[in-house]
Formats: C-alpha cells, sequence, structure tokens
C-alpha cells in the first residue's frame, strides 16, 4: 500500500469515526424522546384517574410548573404542528404517542444496525492501517534519502 492510499484509508477511518459520534448523539436524542413518550403515557393513564377539581402542576415548560386545578380529565390537547393544538380523548391521544413511541423505537434499531456497520468499516480499515504501516517498517531501507533521524 502507498503512502498515498494510507493517507485516504486514514482519512476514511477519521470520517468513519465522526459519523459513529454523529450518529450516537442522534440516537441519544432518540432514546431522551423515548423517555419522554413512555413519562407521557404514564400521566395520561394518571389523568384519567384524576378526580376533576383535584390539583395539579402544569408544566410551563424547562422544568416550571404553575399550580392549577383540574376541570377535565376525560380530553387533552394535542400539538399537531405550527402551534395548532386539538381536543382529544386520552385513549386517542394515547395511542397517537405510542404509535410516535415505535416509529422512534424502529429509528433506534436502524440506527443501531448504521453504528454496527461504521464498526465493522472501522475495525476493518484499522487492521488494513496497522497492517500497511507494518509492512512499510519492515520494507524501509535507510540510506542517505531517509527523512528521518538515523541513530540506532
Amino acid at each position: 500500500m502507498t503512502e498515498k492510499d494510507m493517507q485516504a484509508k486514514y482519512m476514511e477511518f477519521q470520517m468513519i469515526q465522526q459519523s459513529m459520534q454523529q450518529l450516537q448523539q442522534r440516537k441519544q436524542i432518540i432514546e431522551n424522546q423515548m423517555t419522554e413518550f413512555t413519562t407521557l403515557i404514564e400521566t395520561l393513564d394518571g389523568l384519567k384517574g384524576a378526580k376533576k377539581a383535584s390539583p395539579i402542576f402544569a408544566p410551563l415548560g424547562s422544568g416550571v410548573f404553575a399550580k392549577a386545578t383540574l376541570e377535565e380529565n376525560d380530553n387533552v390537547l394535542v400539538n399537531i404542528g405550527s402551534g395548532i393544538a386539538i381536543e382529544r380523548d386520552i385513549a386517542t391521544s394515547k395511542e397517537l404517542v405510542k404509535k410516535q413511541l415505535v416509529e422512534l423505537q424502529d429509528l433506534a434499531k436502524q440506527l443501531d444496525a448504521e453504528v454496527k456497520e461504521g464498526i465493522e468499516k472501522g475495525t476493518k480499515l484499522s487492521a488494513e492501517l496497522s497492517k500497511a504501516a507494518a509492512t512499510q517498517q519492515q520494507e524501509h531501507v535507510h540510506d542517505e534519502n531517509c527523512a528521518h533521524d538515523h541513530k540506532h
């Protein structure tokens, strides 16, 4: 393997490593969303059993809550995008969240497969680079054209 080939393989190896880091970050985000959806399903179950007029803490965002009173425990508002929310019964809302959770689980499996493939490619490239470096070191002839120090 020529020096140029080794450099190309090393750059490819670095790109695979960078890609693996990005995939791991995406997977972490997906896992966080899955945890959030699982908690939401449990909360919807709890809401169904709550009594009307009971005190609750309504989330305002970023871990901030307001004390409120539960007026209705049959329906919730569901954000459908673009700042639009529609009223849905709890069972329908729960099914929607479960469907999204399954989609996230499928995406996590796909990312796992991509990570596995990347690890396999990276391992193969690493082995090729190690072998080529060892071969190159053995084949190196020390003469006046060497670029490194000849101390022995």
